[in-house]
């Protein structure tokens, strides 16, 4: 892995270089303390990541990005600074990591995981817009719209358990036979259960004697990677969350907030 990190500031870029070193052993890394150097040796070689300054002296990062770019589409691009004004910047030109000074090890750690994880997620949850579920690209059905519900509900909740009380008030929050919306939301759990499992993909769920639970690890989601500040799901969001669930417009509210 060929690996370019720039930074004006030498001893900013020592420690840099230091950090993506413990992290990626095995790399080849070219640092560079000015960005005329930087295009010189893009011109000559490709790199695979590029870890850039925002601010490198008479150089814009952004612009060393694009040079970068146009000789290699394929390169990844994280920009490192204390810029957070830049942020909006660098996802216009589809940059693939933003991190903010002082980078830490663990900081690198979760951009590689990110960029590079080789098993894609085989379940893909859209919550921008419609809430939908996609299992290996194909949407997943469910045989009534509230136990589809409920899984949105357990999505929106990032991992925290519900239990069958709160997700029947939820869903039936004008009931006026608290028993009975409890049983008929049992129906409709069994029912999202059973979607999930003929779907083979029952393991998203965490599950205790009253409660239930989405494992975030083992789905992809915009939200959660909005949330993340991942440029992809930032560009995707256009102000809706979850359209058709009236509950979820308290999330929205945090997300335009954001």
């Amino acid at each position: 892995m060929i690996i370019f990190i720039a930074d004006d500031e030498k001893r900013v870029l020592n420690t840099l270089v230091k950090t993506v070193r413990e992290v990626l052993p095995q790399g080849k890394i070219y640092s560079f303390s000015d960005g005329d150097n930087l295009l010189e040796t893009a011109n000559r070689i490709n790199c695979d990541i590029a870890f850039l300054d925002v601010e490198m002296g008479a150089w814009n990062g952004i612009d060393l990005a694009k040079a970068i770019k146009k000789h290699n589409v394929k390169s990844k691009i994280i920009f490192i600074t204390g810029y957070i004004n830049y942020a909006f910047e660098a996802i216009q030109i589809h940059a693939d990591g933003f991190l903010q000074k002082p980078v830490i090890v663990e900081d690198i750690e979760a951009e590689i995981e990110y960029l590079y994880n080789s098993k894609k997620c085989e379940v893909h949850i859209n919550c921008f817009g419609n809430f939908d579920v996609f299992v290996n690209d194909k949407i997943l059905t469910f045989g009534r719209n509230k136990a589809k519900e409920i899984l949105a509900y357990l999505v929106d909740r990032k991992g925290s358990s519900a239990t069958l009380s709160e997700i029947s008030a939820v869903l039936f929050e004008d009931a006026n036979n608290e028993e009975k919306s409890k049983r008929y939301a049992q129906t409709l759990l069994n029912e999202m259960n059973n979607s999930l499992k003929n779907a083979g993909i029952d393991y998203i769920l965490k599950k205790s004697r009253n409660s239930y639970a989405i494992d975030i690890k083992k789905v992809s989601c915009d939200y959660y990677d909005f949330l993340e500040n991942n440029p992809i799901a930032v560009r995707t969001f256009t102000g809706e969350y979850m359209s058709q669930y009236s509950w979820a417009e308290s999330t929205l509210a945090y997300l335009l907030q954001m």
